[in-house]
């Protein structure tokens, strides 16, 4: 009931985070009801304001078995303090349902740990500390189970049309694992600002499913986001149509490990980032990185891969920097094809890439195999697809390498054209007196295994008749 009195210390800063409090068994601790709801003492506990849409956790370890531990209103806000847990979930039901905009308020080193079955957004759920003072906060969510079928569609955080938001400097991890269909730790958009970090793992999905460290659009201002795909058929860090790094933001994606199954079509790839249509990167980093995957036919690791829809804006002080992973042997221990590619742009046929201002684009392929020889990798792999078009401004560079030896290229489109606006003295063509040739470009006979292009628009000024910036 709500009628008793309860007197507790509120002092954050006094409340070591290593603290473990009072245990809470319940069989589904539902906010929904509209009646006020209390369990608490100077040890620890909850305490749910209907009225004010207020729950307080305090050094408490909620608990329930084979059902929602806790089910929470839309508007609620949530309050931590000290060392916090909630552990619960069954066949269909997720740890923690929010029925609505939510709001977790983390005190001065309070952390929050959801688990068993991930939490369940119906609206869109903001991570931040309680006050702009407090440090040192975390929400970390892991998923135990070992079926999608809970509500959460295989993600420790599943946001359905609905976004993430980490903010204040809090600090947020979502891990996903064990299941046997797609595994994911964020699905649904995500957006973290102020100082703040978000860290996904997609965990395992076997060889029958894919990982994802985030599936959904994600939005870094001024703060860092790590995503890494886990162990699947395909394994991405982050897969999206859309992705916005600035202000100093910082997004770093891996792919995990490719797991190849011999009863699918579908062929294995471990990627950092899969792009559907836009990403724009300014005054910020985007680190994108490949992982493990077998040899074999179109098997690969690649650091970005984009589609035919794909646009990449790199503006003045944006840096992208991508690394295609290893492969290893597949189903023989004969199997050499496959590859790897900084960037990847196969069935993607109006993909284009700007660089403007100062920003600056690395695209690396790694030929060397994991477990010893080597295969064919790319900077840019663009094959069959007609024209690449690279299109540089302000004082970009751009850098493409495939390796070291013979099957390695800097790039392998049928034309392309690396080309400065009419501001540019002196610039032609890039890439004049290339040849397309066995399936790599080369220049008077000799692999083109890299290609770096600095432009410059001559506006620093002038001293001596030469550009301040550039020297021409």
């Amino acid at each position: 009931g709500g009628s008793d009195t309860y007197t507790v210390t509120r002092d954050v800063k006094s409340v070591a985070a290593a603290q473990t409090g009072a245990v809470k068994k319940v069989v589904c601790l539902d906010l929904t009801t509209g009646e006020d709801q209390v369990s608490l003492d100077a040890n620890g506990g909850y305490r749910w304001v209907a009225g004010a849409n207020y729950l307080y956790l305090y050094k408490v370890q909620i608990e329930a078995e084979g059902s929602n531990a806790l089910i929470l209103p839309a508007g609620a806000t949530v309050e931590v303090v000290g060392k916090c847990s909630i552990t619960g979930g069954g066949a269909n039901e997720c740890a923690v349902w929010s029925k609505g905009d939510v709001t977790v308020g983390l005190g001065q080193d309070a952390t929050l740990t959801v688990n068993g079955l991930g939490w369940r957004a119906e609206g869109n759920l903001t991570v931040a500390h309680a006050y702009d003072a407090y440090t040192g906060g975390e929400l970390t969510v892991n998923y135990n189970g070992t079926s999608s079928d809970n509500g959460t569609s295989g993600a420790a955080i599943y946001m359905g049309g609905n976004t993430l938001r980490v903010e204040q400097g809090a600090r947020v991890t979502a891990n996903g694992s064990g299941i046997a269909k797609d595994s994911c730790g964020v699905k649904g958009a995500v957006y973290v600002d102020g100082g703040a970090e978000l860290v996904a793992d997609g965990g395992s999905a076997g060889s029958a499913g894919t990982s994802y460290g985030i599936f959904g659009d994600v939005t870094v201002k001024n703060g860092t986001v790590t995503a890494n795909g886990g162990s699947g058929l395909q394994s991405y860090g982050v897969s999206g149509n859309s992705v916005s790094v600035s202000d100093g933001g910082v997004l770093n994606a891996n792919g995990g490990t490719a797991v190849q199954d011999l009863n699918s079509g579908i062929k294995p790839i471990s990627g950092g980032i899969y792009l559907g249509n836009n990403a724009v990167i300014e005054n910020a980093a985007v680190n994108a990185s490949g992982g493990v995957a077998p040899c074999g036919d179109s098997f690969a690791s690649v650091g970005l891969q984009m589609t035919s829809r794909s646009e990449v804006t790199v503006n003045s002080g944006g840096v992208l920097n991508a690394n295609g992973g290893q492969l290893t042997n597949g189903s023989s221990a004969n199997e050499t094809n496959g590859f790897s590619a900084g960037i990847n742009m196969m069935d993607a046929s109006e993909a284009n890439l700007f660089v403007n201002g100062t920003g600056r684009v690395t695209a690396i392929g790694n030929p060397e195999r994991l477990d010893g020889g080597t295969v064919i990798s790319y900077g840019v792999n663009h094959t069959d697809m007609g024209e690449l078009a690279i299109e540089l401004s302000g004082v970009a560079s751009f850098k493409a390498a495939g390796g070291t030896a013979a099957s390695r290229a800097a790039f392998t489109p049928d034309t392309v054209s690396i080309k400065g606006s009419e501001a540019y003295r002196d610039f032609d063509n890039v890439t004049d007196g290339y040849k397309f040739l066995n399936s790599t470009y080369v220049r008077n006979d000799v692999p083109a295994q890299s290609l770096e292009v600095t432009v410059c628009d001559h506006r620093a000024g002038v001293t001596n008749g030469k550009c301040n910036n550039c020297g021409a």
